[in-house]
């Protein structure tokens, strides 16, 4: 019974000396740094749909990645948007790689757990040695535990932040599909009224309105880490100052042209449009309002 005991400390020893390779602070170490890398990978395509614009008004017609990255200002916010979700996928797999191998020890302890409860059985007395089993098992139970958490830690990430190397492809493609077309001027009414570009500026403001409303829940979901919180909370006000400037342009124009607008047979047409785009201000200013709000009680 002696020998079978210090076998069994012998075992733990080990598997201690394997489990305290993985930590909680290095399993936050990696969810920083993928919080990190996702903030850059909304930066870099929110650069990117810069970009977009600049190639349609350099006369671009196409909505393929091929007809774009003929516009170098695209091609090289394209590269440094590769990186960005380069350095994403390398960190979710970091991340999962050391969960998987946290979890292998842990399945290591659940097996010597086991055996120690056998033997526990087995000793019918003090004398026997059952209060240094009963000793070791809460030991084992105690790491077991601990190592359980930072397992865990494999479903902190967002689904957002985990799926969105491999949708980028399909993002960047949803990007162009959705970038303004190249138009011809129609009417008296001055440019932004076009209904062509009116169009196309409703869709951007959504697009940021999606992208901002996804921010909010980024930075909210990154408490109590401040800093990442902070982080997607600047990016998102960088997506409603865009929707601000769209919508103080648009003001300004319909307030100088009321009557043109008035006059105009795509009356309607315009001013549904003029409508969704102040709505979505509104939809804006309220969602970071609601996030600054969550952040300052978290604090």
């Amino acid at each position: 019974m002696i020998k079978e005991w210090e076998k069994f400390h012998a075992d733990f020893k080990k598997l201690k000396s394997a489990a305290d390779r993985y930590t909680d602070r290095a399993a936050e170490g990696f969810l920083k740094q993928m919080v990190q890398s996702k903030a850059a990978c909304d930066k870099q395509e929110s650069a990117l749909t810069t970009t977009i614009e600049g190639a349609r008004e350099a006369g671009v017609a196409g909505k393929a990645l091929a007809d774009f990255l003929k516009h170098k200002p695209f091609a090289e916010a394209k590269k440094k948007l590769d990186g960005a979700v380069a350095d994403l996928a390398g960190d979710i797999k970091d991340l999962s790689e050391f969960c998987r191998e946290a979890q292998k020890v842990s399945n290591q302890i659940v097996d010597l757990h086991k055996a120690l409860e056998k033997d526990l059985k087995a000793r019918k007395s003090v004398t026997d040695g059952r209060r240094e089993t009963e000793a070791l098992l809460d030991k084992v139970d105690d790491e077991y535990q601990r190592l359980m958490k930072v397992v865990a830690t494999k479903n902190r990430p967002t689904r957002a932040t985990l799926s969105y190397p491999e949708v980028y492809a399909k993002t960047v493609a949803k990007l162009l599909s959705d970038a303004p077309a190249v138009h011809n001027k129609s009417g008296d009414l001055p440019d932004l009224l076009d209904l062509k570009v009116l169009k196309d500026k409703v869709t951007r403001v959504m697009t940021g309105l999606n992208k901002l409303t996804r921010l909010c829940s980024q930075a909210v979901e990154a408490l109590p880490d401040a800093k990442a919180a902070l982080a997607a909370l600047k990016l998102a006000r960088a997506e409603l100052d865009r929707i601000k400037d769209i919508d103080r342009d648009y003001r300004a124009v319909a307030s100088k042209h009321h009557k043109d607008i008035s006059a105009s047979p795509d009356r309607s047409k315009i001013e549904k449009l003029l409508d969704a785009i102040a709505k979505s201000l509104l939809e804006g200013e309220r969602l970071m309002q609601t996030t600054t709000l969550a952040l300052k009680k978290a604090a």
